[in-house]
């Protein structure tokens, strides 16, 4: 019987990979980012509780029809209001983060600073 023989294969080209880039700058500005993303969630927790505690209050005051209960209630009304405005200002500090990181501006109209 004849043998066979193996036909000899060329080795795979090794596919070509972008080298990461990666500097100082830019671990900076990408922890900067990691840490306003965490203090975010952190702040959306705190909306969250406010916002339990200002229905549980106004309920409170519809039955109990005090001067006190309904002062706590506008009371729990205001730090609710308060906890929204600083997630706001924490979204929009990550948004701006995450554009420095990234080289591009959320917002057309506005310029970022460059990162060096």
């Amino acid at each position: 019987m004849a043998k066979v023989k193996a036909k000899k294969r060329k080795p795979a080209k090794k596919k070509s990979v972008a080298n990461k880039v990666s500097s100082p700058a830019l671990s900076k500005a990408n922890a900067a980012v990691a840490k306003l993303e965490k203090a975010s969630k952190a702040a959306a927790k705190n909306v969250a509780a406010a916002r339990r505690k200002a229905v549980a209050a106004k309920k409170a005051a519809a039955r109990a029809k005090t001067a006190a209960s309904k002062r706590t209630a506008k009371s729990a009304q205001g730090a609710l209001k308060k906890a929204s405005a600083s997630v706001a200002a924490i979204n929009a500090k990550a948004r701006i983060a995450k554009a420095r990181a990234t080289k591009e501006s959320p917002m057309p109209s506005i310029k970022l600073r460059s990162l060096n």
